[in-house]
């Protein structure tokens, strides 16, 4: 019974996210024209050479496609959510739901991503399969590849839900939010691999985790990494999951506890 609360409101959002087709449709478009420009500039850079920083240029074009894809998954826009929940002080609301604020929020933004994920992956990975050929990538790396992207996603759930939470703080949360989405979008490897960034920084990035949002499940599902970096990157992962789930608990209760005691 309990999980049948969570269902329902993935469904709920799910079909709401439905009504809104044109949005859909709209941000469909615009992720094949970003795709387009970025296979333009990467013919260009491969004109020259055939392997780049260890990639083809077919490789570079997996490794965007999936990029695109994971976009689509984990590029929540929960951090909007919360913001507005807490600007407009509707945070009370939630708070007399039979669910906790942050589990109805996720299941919430769960839903509305399902959609996208589903129609808009079919259609990426069939438009590059006629223009592009195979992907090449094995089973066993597909198995892991969701594996490690459902982790994925739930950091990525944390990380938003925590820069919404600085509405607690700032008028200017909106802003916030776009400025570290596109922060967050660059250092993990959403806009270029990180194998291309310099090497110091490759090591901040190491143990940052944002790199476990983009590049390291999509080197996992293209054979790049050896079973070892496999299993460091997995075990990184983990440990941002449980310390960005511990950080959001613990910044919610702040916040709860902080509304109570000023009456909001």
């Amino acid at each position: 019974m309990y999980m049948l609360k969570y269902l329902e409101l993935i469904k709920v959002s799910f079909l709401n996210r439905i009504d809104y087709r044109q949005e859909l449709i709209m941000s469909f478009f615009v992720g094949i024209i970003i795709f387009a420009g970025q296979a333009v500039f990467w013919k260009a850079v491969f004109a020259e050479n055939k392997i780049v920083n260890g990639f083809s240029f077919k490789q570079i074009l997996v490794y965007y496609l999936f990029a695109r894809i994971i976009s689509e998954i984990i590029d929540s826009k929960l951090g909007f959510k919360i913001s507005d929940i807490i600007n407009d002080g509707k945070i009370s609301n939630y708070m007399l739901k039979p669910v906790k604020i942050k589990t109805w929020l996720i299941f919430e933004e769960i839903g509305r991503l399902s959609i996208d994920v589903v129609i808009k992956t079919s259609i990426y990975v069939c438009l590059f399969l006629i223009f592009f050929g195979s992907i090449g990538v094995g089973l066993a790396n597909v198995m892991l590849f969701i594996l490690i992207l459902l982790m994925s996603l739930i950091i990525s759930l944390n990380l938003y839900f925590l820069v919404g939470c600085t509405a607690f703080i700032t008028d200017n949360a909106t802003g916030i939010n776009y400025s570290l989405r596109r922060g967050i979008l660059f250092l993990a490897g959403g806009l270029i691999p990180i194998s291309f960034f310099p090497d110091f920084f490759q090591k901040i990035i190491n143990v940052l985790p944002f790199k476990y949002m983009f590049d390291f499940p999509i080197n996992v599902l293209t054979g790049k990494l050896g079973n070892m970096e496999i299993i460091s990157g997995i075990g990184v992962q983990f440990i941002w999951v449980l310390v960005l789930w511990l950080m959001t608990e613990l910044t919610l209760g702040f916040a709860i506890k902080h509304n109570q005691s000023v009456g909001i």
